[in-house]
């Protein structure tokens, strides 16, 4: 292992720290700039979401994942990080849908429903500004230049 990637494992335990995650279940290694995440992926309070600036939801499982999400989003944003691999216990995914075991049972969550509904508002402000469009055009208050 470089001297890059140990200094690669420390940022990516400092960070996990940092985001209430629980890194004595976690074993984490480097190597060439490929991090890899392996044991039992869980938060060390039950409000971790709300502590990183994030809004809190009710569904344990759903939090579980978008704090994972939210965490692998900003490891692959570190300096000299290729690609961040997990081979978690409690957490598996598989097409688009999570696997999580819990002390009740395994529970399954679509990609949808872990992100929440940024996909949806997104496709909600692209019907709009095509509505807008449309109605612009209809109206003949189309403000785009046209060329003669």
């Amino acid at each position: 292992m470089s001297a890059e990637d140990y200094r690669i494992n420390a940022e990516v335990r400092r960070h996990l720290t940092s985001r209430w995650v629980d890194v004595s279940r976690l074993q984490i290694g480097t190597t060439n700039g490929v991090v890899y995440l392996m044991g039992t992926f869980e938060p060390t309070v039950d409000d971790a979401l709300r502590r990183v600036g994030q809004q809190q939801i009710d569904d344990p499982v759903k939090r579980l994942i978008k704090l994972l999400l939210i965490v692998d989003r900003e490891l692959r944003r570190l300096r000299n990080v290729r690609d961040v691999v997990h081979n978690f216990r409690n957490i598996k995914r598989r097409g688009g849908t999570w696997r999580v075991s819990t002390p009740r049972g395994v529970q399954t969550v679509s990609d949808d429903d872990a992100r929440g509904d940024t996909k949806k508002r997104r496709k909600k402000v692209a019907v709009q500004t095509n509505k807008t469009e449309e109605l612009r055009e209809e109206d003949g208050s189309d403000t785009t230049p046209q060329s003669e």
